[in-house]
């Protein structure tokens, strides 16, 4: 099975790449289950590790809907898991999943980027053996 490159109104084409790259299921089923996207996952492993290397990836109209649905899309990917150490406010759903953030509404969110805390966690150590040497 192929996945169908679809599109949406927010993307934004950097150069010759699209974000995000959003894929669909197949032609001719109108929507896809989380089951299909799993085995396509798997099937695709390789070209979509690549992708995500540069890209991200939207998967749209496969009916995923559940955190147990979810956590069996994530485990298809086949990478190592990685434990959550950031700064924000999240709970464990399921092994795998996590909620986005659960910090109370009226609570400011400071922008952050992938691996931000790693360089702060970094900067506090280095303040942290400056002020033992």
């Amino acid at each position: 099975m192929e996945f169908v490159e679809g599109k949406i109104i927010e993307e934004k084409v950097l150069g010759d790449a699209v974000f995000p790259k959003t894929l669909n299921p197949p032609i001719g089923k109108t929507y896809g289950t989380s089951e299909v996207l799993v085995e396509m996952v798997k099937e695709k492993r390789e070209w979509l590790s690549d992708l995500l290397k540069r890209l991200a990836i939207l998967f749209r109209e496969f009916n995923v809907s559940t955190p147990e649905e979810f956590q069996s899309v994530v485990e298809a990917v086949n990478w190592d898991e990685m434990a959550y150490l950031g700064p924000t406010h999240r709970a464990k759903v399921t092994d795998r999943v996590y909620t986005a953030n659960q910090a109370p509404v009226g609570q400011c969110i400071n922008f952050t980027m992938k691996c931000s805390w790693q360089v702060s966690l970094f900067l506090d150590t280095l303040s942290l053996v400056k002020l033992f040497h």
